[in-house]
């Protein structure tokens, strides 16, 4: 293994993102960019354009599409700095050769035309060619980044396989992600296939959090040729009037509000669930469409279709990802000296679904954020960053005072042995262990915090714990169990806060979480989420979790479950909040670990249902998980679920045959109430049948005569103690609905540290 000198900023990626970082950075730095051997950046494949707002009014106007196209889960604040910058962005480039159109265009999801192109459909290749001929005088690396090398304090550089077999070190005080995304993991794609989220899992290594992973978006119209990556038909095309339409030349947009120039999201699903090939119809754009939109034309000629005359495939491929490694509105991680900029970063811009053209803005933007955040030594940060890594003393009149940035407390990392040495090993902060230490540096005779301890919201896990257990099990956002901790807070602080609490001196405490009883955990992220949450509401504290279990684990009376420090003021009126969650969620995953033991030895899974506490499903799903069971169905749309009541309403094989043609790809199950049912149901080849009420012996000759051609579930009843009997009649599945509404609660509490 070979170790380089010590540079300022290493850079990793090609793209417009990482070359705006590199373009940005003030002179005198000593800056490199790595960049993968033979690989093509996605931005040069970027067929639209860059949306940019038109005035003051149009800034309004742009947020509002992105907000209603990320479906209300947007970080509005980000999301408007974002969008105000665009007009110096776009200025900024042309200063750098990138020559655009005068005419702004209309794409899917915008209500105004406000997308500039440069060299038609090409916008992203004739960008980052003029943006490459700046970048050619700053050294340049070819090679594999491995991982992110850090310490104790935070990054120190970044190992590399240049290909030769051996890694190399490229030490630096700061590392860039501009990695890209994740979507040349699909089978169907429209970017290059080296797409596969290597920066977002170098991050994850290095202690970074991760958040909406499963906000994938699928552009409706990639032509459908053989093999990915998939050639683009532009959404431009689409604004400049081509349709949509099946192989009987049916129009299938006409029912859908915004009609072709629906969001991306829905118009996909609304492809890929019509039960005909679909075609994009531009026959009509004539010369208009060889002018401006060489690439479609030439994309479609290579098939042997002539788009100006025929019909052009087309179906939805995984086309960006909006998630990824979380920071705040500067490109900051969690991780001190670590940045991410680009489609490997979840800023908070796109929400679930990004709106057309606004990937090529948040480059530039963020990437020119990023660089003047390095350079200067304290930038400005937003109270409430989700990945906020500087240290304040926990004296109240510090708020009143410019923070200073700190090293954080020394922290021993354990070697893996795998990793290239003690100190670089890959897998983060130690706060993220089990039994991570603690470091009280409180001053004990006054209980304020002279020297410390070094108090940060710190996210513990946010996504998955040390057994892998999601918090949020479902394409529901982090954002969304966010809004319910407010809510839960404003439910016990009302109008006036915790008027107890106020009484007290705002000193710095230690407090314990303690288990009172015998059983599982489940909720252990959301201490920092609720914490977080206090913090904007008194608009005080400063605060410290660190965990000594994590979701899943075994508990008896008396474990230390976490250590707080921080304000009194703080941590006292989130009590109650923090204890309501983690009691209940608790209590589920404690109920379920005794239905999980009550099977042991049989076959059968145990499974929940969809009888939840309003507002509580993905964590009180996440917490049966924890629990030890497996979640069935989370909404309506995840599966055809045909019951009793269906069938009172249509006959059983015309719901199915209806289920198979308007959504090929979705499971179908059936709830039976008799063998004849049962019987209907295997005849129509339906993969899982629910067997709702059944009697012991019935549910014997239901498997005896199913014979493994379905899989099936008994439902219906099923208390604690008569669990066994119907396992042991061979079903695969029992579907208990007792577990998250009504499980008795865990008691937790919290109490003063014994060692004060």
């Amino acid at each position: 293994m070979v170790s380089r000198p010590l540079d300022d900023v290493l850079v990793v990626g090609g793209g417009l993102s990482a070359l705006s970082v590199l373009l940005s950075l003030p002179r005198g730095l000593r800056v490199r960019l790595l960049t993968p051997p033979g690989a093509s950046p996605a931005s040069s494949w970027a067929r639209g354009g860059i949306a940019v707002a038109l005035d003051a009014e149009d800034v309004e106007l742009h947020l509002a599409d992105t907000l209603q196209a990320g479906a209300g889960l947007v970080d509005q604040a980000v999301a408007r700095a974002i969008i105000a910058e665009g007009p110096d962005a776009l200025a900024w480039l042309t200063t750098l050769g990138v020559s655009f159109s005068d005419d702004c265009a209309l794409e899917a999801g915008h209500r105004r035309a406000r997308v500039r192109h440069a060299a038609g459909d090409r916008t992203g290749a004739a960008i980052m060619r003029a943006v490459a001929r700046h970048a050619r005088a700053f050294d340049r690396l070819v090679g594999r980044l491995a991982w992110v090398a850090r310490d104790d304090n935070g990054v120190v550089g970044a190992w590399i396989d240049p290909g030769s077999g051996d890694l190399e070190l490229h030490r630096a005080r700061h590392v860039v992600l501009a990695t890209g995304g994740a979507g040349g993991l699909f089978a169907d794609h429209t970017c290059p296939r080296t797409n596969v989220g290597v920066g977002v899992a170098a991050a994850a290594w290095a202690g970074a959090r991760l958040v909406d992973l499963e906000f994938v978006q699928f552009h409706p119209t990639a032509i459908a040729t053989p093999s990915s990556p998939l050639p683009l038909a532009t959404e431009a095309l689409r604004g400049a009037g081509a349709r949509l339409v099946d192989d009987t030349g049916e129009r299938i947009c006409e029912d859908l509000a915004m009609g072709e120039l629906t969001t991306r999201d829905a118009l996909a699903r609304h492809i890929a669930t019509w039960p005909r090939p679909v075609y994009l119809d531009a026959r009509h754009l004539g010369l208009r469409l060889a002018r401006d939109f060489p690439s479609f034309v030439r994309a479609a000629r290579r098939l042997g279709l002539d788009p100006g005359a025929e019909l052009v495939p087309v179906r939805p491929a995984a086309h960006y990802t909006m998630g990824g490694v979380a920071t705040d509105a500067w490109g900051r991680t969690g991780v001190r000296g670590l940045w991410a900029v680009g489609e490997c970063a979840a800023t908070g811009l796109h929400g679930a679904n990004r709106l057309a053209s606004n990937s090529l803005l948040e480059a530039v933007v963020m990437g020119r954020r990023v660089a003047r955040a390095i350079a200067e030594d304290d930038p400005p940060r937003r109270r409430h960053a989700r990945a906020w890594t500087g240290a304040r003393r926990c004296d109240p009149r510090a708020r009143t005072r410019r923070p200073r940035t700190r090293a954080p407390a020394a922290r021993h990392t354990p070697s893996h042995g795998s990793g290239p040495g003690r100190h670089l090993a890959p897998h983060g902060d130690a706060t993220r262990c089990t039994g991570a230490t603690w470091h009280r540096r409180c001053a004990r005779s006054s209980g304020r915090c002279r020297r410390g301890p070094v108090l940060r919201g710190r996210r513990a896990g946010r996504r998955c714990s040390a057994t892998g257990v999601p918090l949020v099990t479902s394409a529901v956002s982090t954002r969304l169990v966010e809004r319910l901790v407010e809510l839960a807070l404003d439910e016990d602080l009302g109008v006036s806060g915790d008027l107890t609490g106020a009484l007290l001196p705002d000193r710095c405490v230690r407090l314990d979480l303690v288990a009172r009883d015998d059983g599982i955990l489940a909720g252990s992220a959301l201490i920092d989420d609720v914490l977080r949450a206090a913090t904007r509401r008194l608009g005080t504290g400063e605060y410290e979790v660190v965990l000594e279990r994590r979701d899943g684990a075994r508990l008896r009376p008396g474990t230390v479950v976490a250590h707080l420090a921080g304000s009194a003021r703080l941590l006292l009126a989130a009590e109650r909040t923090l204890l309501n969650f983690l009691c209940h969620l608790s209590g589920v995953a404690t109920a379920t670990a005794a239905a999980v033991r009550e099977l042991a030895g049989t076959a059968a899974i145990l499974r929940d249902t969809r009888k939840t506490t309003p507002g509580l499903r993905d964590l009180e799903k996440a917490a049966v998980v924890a629990g030890g069971g497996h979640n069935h169905r989370l909404r309506l749309d995840d599966a055809i679920l045909v019951k009793d009541n269906h069938l009172a309403c249509a006959p059983m094989a015309t719901l199915v045959e209806r289920a198979r043609t308007r959504y090929p790809r979705l499971p179908i199950e059936v709830e039976v109430d008799t063998l004849d049912q049962l019987d209907e149901a295997l005849s129509l080849g339906v993969e899982l049948v629910l067997l709702d009420n059944f009697t012991l012996d019935d549910l014997r000759r239901a498997v005896a005569h199913t014979r493994g051609r379905a899989k099936l579930e008994a439902s219906g009843r099923l208390r604690p103690g008569q669990l066994r009997p119907v396992a042991l009649t061979g079903v695969d599945f029992l579907a208990v609905g007792w577990i998250t509404p009504s499980a008795p609660q865990l008691d937790l509490g919290l109490d003063w540290d014994a060692s004060r």
